[in-house]
């Protein structure tokens, strides 16, 4: 699809993987072996492996960086948490639509999917 989208004039692709995926093939990717208070492994490192995967097989620069802390605000209310949840699930409906080049997006107070409009600066 990365090499689809640079035949198609597209400059650069955002791809974003959830920390516990797991590619076919092999186990789950950790940053260290020991466990939380809850029992759970520290996860991490997946994105790392994608971005070698697409860069061996498309031979394009791939960079990866792992949000990680940069993307928490704060302790988030019930509202926050069922809007992260609707939006996931919206997503991976797009996904499995392969109805794609589209974002989830919160607009006139309804959960919908819009094309990303592209400025004359990008």
């Amino acid at each position: 699809m990365v090499l689809e989208g640079r035949r198609a004039g597209t400059r650069y692709d955002i791809i974003i993987v959830a920390e516990g995926a797991k590619p076919a093939g092999y186990g789950q990717f950790t940053v260290e072996e020991r466990v939380d208070s809850f029992g759970h492994k520290t996860l991490g490192g997946i994105g790392k492996f994608l971005a070698e995967q697409i860069q061996k097989g498309t031979e394009l620069e791939t960079r990866w960086v792992v949000l990680s802390h940069l993307q928490r605000g704060g302790a988030p209310c019930a509202y926050d948490r069922r809007m992260g949840r609707y939006f996931g699930i919206a997503a991976m409906n797009l996904v499995m639509m392969r109805d794609f080049g589209k974002m989830v997006c919160y607009k006139n107070g309804k959960l919908t999917a819009c094309r990303w409009k592209r400025s004359s600066a990008d």
